[in-house]
């Protein structure tokens, strides 16, 4: 994000008003320009034979106080990953970490009161660097944040690894931790690989069996919570379908919206507290185009997933068709109400779905539906349609309004098919979502 002042990106950003995550493969090779550094500050420069194929950049705290202004006024949280490479050797698998160019970069951040919600360690980082000597490394980073931020309710949390979930690597890196370093565990996934041809991925992304594949990663990570370190959120760190990139004919279009929401329900379903997709901006699997900053469909998915989707999940299932998928929620900011998210990957078959509320003393006469579609049924569109009308921004970049159906509860939800609905019950009282 070059233009942190550009008008379209500002009101977008603040409409979503997400976590924002800084980092990524470039960011163990940042130096922060203050304080005593090792070697000059220089700005990026690629350079093929050094590590992950750059030389190295500097974030220069002018840069710095203009994205917190950028936060501020957008509204995000922030998420910043630190360089856990400084101080190692050329290889980068050797010696230890040297926290004393972050922590004067934290040192400054926190003088100038600028609020981090959360500080990651490193970036993919678990092939090279063992899970011993990653858990020492935490520990510094904890250190470092404690004795800057004390008993502030300021402080940020400490993330880490954000690496490749590899099963025996993360349980050796929780059995390394000591109690109290880390208030969250990262891992990144890609599911559908390097990029490939347009058939192949929408095949897998409307494949329920392959879609499904995902939750050996989410219920392995959350055994391991449970056994060593149950007090640690678990968050996706990074999830853009397509690995390197995206796929220029699939990220960013109707289709990759299958996927994601289905991940976000899937992912909410185990016990995931975060999920930082890959990207708010950049290559082709941005929420944003990259050139104008024009929303994707999964920018609209996002934002109505936020609108409507509490952090109580609850549990739902569909019975006839694995075709169908079903998440439900409270409802955010509404304890009178639920969700739920309704997901026909079928390209054949429409769904009339019946309602089976297990534990429910009442609902209103109505509720709220949105349907998600591809216009002209062209499922390859940049383009997303709510209940029929297109998504567009107004000529002043305002985002349209979200508006939903009122329909009776005597009447079936009808699924059409490759189409996404969410429908928000009106006063239901549920297991899980208090009626007030």
């Amino acid at each position: 994000m070059q233009n942190l002042t550009n008008r379209r990106l500002l009101k977008l950003v603040r409409g979503l008003s997400p976590l924002l995550r800084l980092g990524g493969t470039a960011q163990d090779l940042v130096l922060y320009n203050i304080g005593s550094i090792n070697r000059p500050c220089l700005p990026f420069k690629c350079d093929p034979s050094q590590f992950r194929g750059s030389s190295g950049g500097c974030l220069n705290m002018t840069r710095w106080d203009a994205l917190n202004e950028f936060f501020n006024h957008t509204r995000a949280s922030v998420a910043f990953g630190l360089n856990a490479l400084y101080g190692r050797e050329k290889n980068m698998s050797i010696g230890q970490w040297d926290p004393s160019n972050a922590e004067a970069f934290i040192n400054y951040t926190a003088s100038k009161g600028y609020e981090i919600f959360a500080l990651e360690l490193g970036n993919e980082l678990n092939r090279i660097i063992s899970a011993p000597t990653y858990a020492i490394d935490a520990k510094k980073l904890r250190d470092v944040v404690d004795n800057i931020y004390g008993d502030s309710p300021t402080k940020p949390l400490v993330v880490a690894p954000d690496s490749d979930f590899i099963e025996n690597w993360y349980k050796e890196f929780l059995q390394s931790l000591e109690p109290g370093v880390i208030d969250i565990i990262t891992y990144h996934i890609y599911p559908l690989g390097l990029p490939t041809n347009i058939s192949y991925l929408e095949k897998e992304i409307f494949n329920a069996t392959f879609l499904d594949q995902i939750k050996t990663t989410f219920s392995q990570l959350s055994n391991l919570l449970k056994e060593y370190g149950s007090s640690i959120q678990p968050w996706i760190g990074e999830d853009g379908g397509v690995i390197n990139g995206g796929s220029p004919n699939i990220s960013g279009t109707f289709v990759d919206s299958f996927w994601y929401l289905d991940h976000l329900g899937s992912a909410a379903a185990f016990g995931t507290h975060g999920f930082c997709r890959q990207t708010l901006v950049g290559n082709s699997y941005g929420l944003l185009n990259k050139t104008n900053y024009e929303p994707n469909p999964d920018f609209y998915g996002a934002l109505i997933w936020k609108k409507l989707m509490g952090e109580k999940v609850l549990h739902a299932n569909v019975t006839k068709s694995e075709d169908l998928r079903v998440y439900a929620h409270c409802s955010k900011n509404d304890k009178k109400s639920a969700t739920l998210l309704l997901i026909n990957l079928s390209n054949t078959t429409d769904y009339n779905v019946s309602l089976l509320l297990d534990g429910s003393t009442g609902q209103q006469e109505q509720r709220l539906e949105y349907h998600l579609t591809a216009p002209n049924k062209d499922l390859l569109t940049r383009i997303i349609s709510l209940n029929g009308k297109e998504l567009l921004l107004s000529p002043d970049d305002q985002l349209p309004d979200l508006n939903p159906l009122i329909v009776n509860n005597s009447t079936p939800i009808v699924v059409v098919r490759s189409s996404i609905v969410f429908v928000k019950l009106l006063r239901v009282s549920l297991l899980g979502c208090t009626l007030v």
